[in-house]
This record gives structure tokens, sequence and C-alpha cells, in this order.
């Protein structure tokens, strides 16, 4: 699956720049090394239809609940965690609005100085300062694929030859908000720049590409941001189940269901089918992979 014009589509809905844009004019998340495992949509009892996605098949210290009903009401699909943490609160995780599983995270309980602002349907909640800035725009804060909590900030209204990009969900993970130049350099990729502990580090333009290297984006570890850089060889993914292209996962997202009655699943007549085809494309995934390995 190639990178969708999701940066540029956004950069011209605020600057009025043609679509011709290229995406990789600025520096997006690769898909992740992940395991990926496709999780069935819902017909609930009331009629409700929910789209299925795709998760981790993994994530260390969680482990998968699937969704179900308890008590007549219903419980979605989610991790959880396999400890509770005492004075903390669970923030379940979504179905992000690009097909894959936002994880959850547990927060405190309560914070001096700042109110949690709750998520709506597809979004995740954030610390908002009590302190109000007339002079200036508030930027959520977001949790890291580590889980490690990001704060938000105060921004400016407008910058100089620069365009404020909004973030936006990629692979289950928040891309934060980014000033992006109005200008274009031939050859050069923008990399982002981030809010940390020090303030703002103002973001650069980088070669598109380096012979004999990829580029290893930058990530937040234990706290401290380390900055992305060039990395000899190509990029190897481990062999795993990958998402499949975006219409097929449309098709899936409208047939691959779940009917629910009387707080029960009923299983599709067609299940041994969708079994039948789900190892012909695992195997199908199998011989991409080796073929990708032998050509890298």
């Amino acid at each position: 699956m190639r990178t969708p014009l999701i940066i540029a589509a956004v950069l011209a809905l605020h600057t009025g720049l043609a679509l011709e844009a290229r995406a990789d004019d600025w520096d997006d998340v690769e898909e992740p090394d992940e395991d990926w495992q496709w999780e069935d949509g819902n017909v609930l009892q009331d009629g409700t239809t929910q789209d299925g996605f795709y998760r981790p098949r993994a994530v260390d210290g969680y482990q998968w609940v699937d969704g179900h009903y308890d008590a007549g009401v219903w419980v979605p699909g989610d991790y959880r965690p396999a400890a509770a943490r005492p004075g903390e609160v669970w923030e379940p995780g979504f179905r992000g609005p690009d097909g894959f599983y936002v994880t959850g995270f547990s927060r405190p309980a309560a914070r001096p100085g700042w109110v949690w602002v709750s998520g709506g349907r597809g979004t995740h909640g954030y610390w908002r300062p009590v302190a109000q800035r007339n002079d200036a725009v508030w930027v959520d804060g977001y949790w890291t694929p580590r889980g490690e909590w990001v704060d938000g900030t105060w921004r400016e209204r407008g910058r100089v030859g620069y365009t404020w990009i909004p973030g936006h969900w990629r692979w289950g993970r928040w891309i934060p908000g980014q000033w992006a130049p109005a200008s274009r350099r031939s050859g050069q990729v923008w990399v982002a720049g981030v809010w940390g502990p020090r303030g703002w580090t103002d973001g650069y333009w980088r070669p598109r590409a380096k012979p004999g290297n990829h580029w290893r984006g930058g990530s937040w570890q234990s706290g401290v941001w380390v900055q992305g850089g060039w990395v000899s060889g190509p990029v190897v993914h481990r062999a795993h189940a990958r998402p499949k292209a975006v219409r097929v996962m449309a098709q899936e997202r409208r047939n691959d269901r779940h009917y629910w009655r009387e707080g029960r699943r009923e299983e599709r007549h067609d299940r041994r089918q969708d079994r039948r085809e789900d190892r012909h494309d695992r195997r199908q995934d199998r011989r991409e992979d080796r073929h990708d390995r032998r050509h890298h």
C-alpha cells in the first residue's frame, strides 16, 4: 500500500495549491513492521453497523478482548492492559478513520493545571491546560506507539512562508500537526518539526533519496525525541500478514461483518469459505514477502 495523498490534499485545502503536488514532498510515516490481523465488523441488535479494521496481532503488555454484549450493552473489542494501574483511568482504543486500530492507554485520573477532554468517535482524548490564551492556538497532545504521552503546545496563529498542516491518523498512529513551508524544493523532502521539552524544533529539508540507504523517521524514546536519519541498506520487513489493497479492504468493511441477536453472535453460512480465502491470502502474502526479500 502506498502512502495516500493525505498531506498534499490537506496542504491544497489550506493554501489553494493544486493537487498535482506529490505526497512524498512531505515526510510521512511508513508502514510499521507489524503483523496485522483483520477484525470483522459487526451488525448490532439495533441495526447499527460497525466497519472492520486491521489491528496488530499482539501488543506487549496487553491482551485482545473481542467485542461482546455485557448486560445488554455492547462492549467493542479492545486491547486491555494485562494489569490495572492504581490511580489511573483507562481510555479505550478505537478504530481509526483510516481503518486501523488505535490502541488505548492508561492516564492519571487527575493532573494539576490541566483538564482532560474526552475524545469523540474516531478521535482520541487529550490534556488541555486550564489557562487560556487569545494570541495562540492549542495543539493537542498525543500518545506514541510506545505508549508515551507527548504534551500538546500553544502555537502562533500564522507563520510567514509556512502553512500549518493539521495532524491525522496513519496506520493507527497519530501524525502530529506541523509547520510546512509553502514552497517546494526539487529533489527534496520536508521533515516535520517537533514540539518537545525544550520547545519547538523546526523542520528541515532532506534529499528525497540517497543511493544505498533508506530514511528512518524520528521517534520518541523514553521521553526524548530521536532525530531521523539515513540508514545503510534497503528497508527490510519481517514476513507478516500485510494489509490488502485499499479497494479490497473497503469491500471487506462492507461485507465481512458479524451479526448479533439476543446478545449472541450468529456465524454466517459462508464462514468456511471465508477461512479458505484467508488461508489463500496468507500464502500469497508469504510469497510476496519472499519475493521482496530476494530482490532487496
